[in-house]
Formats: C-alpha cells, structure tokens, sequence
C-alpha cells in the first residue's frame, strides 16, 4: 500500500468517524465539524491545558494537515484560538496547579516566614 492511499484511508476514515458521531443521513462533513467543534467538551475544565500567554483553555495542537501546514510552520505545536500566540508548552491546568500549590505550600510557608522575620528585623533597627 502506497503512502498516498495509506494517507486517503486515514482521511476516509476519520471522514467516516466524524459523520457517525455528529451526522446523520443528511449531513455534511462540514455541518458535523460544526457540531462537534460546538459540543461540550469531555474533558473537565480543570483538567484542561491553558495558554501561558493569555490563560485561555481554547488550547489546540497544531497539525501538518492540508492548509494548515502553514500555520504548523510558525514555531511550537500548540496556538491559543484566543490570542492567536504559538507556543510548546501549555501553562498547568488548574488541577496541576492545585496539585503542585499543595506540593510547594510548605516550602512557600516557611519562605514567607523568613521573610516576615527579616522585614521585622530591618523596621526595628
């Protein structure tokens, strides 16, 4: 099997799998990607990667496919459809962040608390 037709099946399927999801027997291609792109998402906003310029969670992984090779060029793989900045790596999704804020609390704590002293020091002489 050649690439091209490798490729062609690939396409043929995904065409296939988006109509099955978000068609019926008079949809379009089109009008089931505008389902889909409207739905809900299945991932839990908290759970969901952020843009490190702006915060958004409309994060999307950049692809090589058709016209969007060019847009795949501009460095890093993923662009916020917020503010349109490119970037490798997403900023943590809120759980990361509780998660690592819990793990860091203490050192932070302790951190504060050198300062506070050392501020205290310096006021009193």
């Amino acid at each position: 099997m050649s690439v091209a037709s490798s490729e062609q099946n690939r396409v043929e399927d995904l065409r296939e799998a988006l109509l099955d999801n978000w068609g019926d027997s008079e949809t379009t291609v089109d009008e089931a990607l505008r389902r889909a792109e409207r739905a809900p998402s299945s991932s839990a906003y908290e759970e969901m990667p952020r843009c490190p310029y702006c915060g958004s969670i409309r994060v999307r992984t950049k692809t090589t496919i058709g016209w969007k090779e060019i847009e795949s060029r501009i460095d890093g793989r993923h662009k916020c459809a917020g503010c349109q900045e490119h970037f490798t790596n997403p900023a943590p999704s809120i759980a990361e962040y509780r998660e690592g804020l819990r793990e860091d609390l203490p050192e932070a704590a302790e951190n504060a608390a050198r300062l506070v002293v050392a501020i205290y020091r310096e006021v009193r002489q």
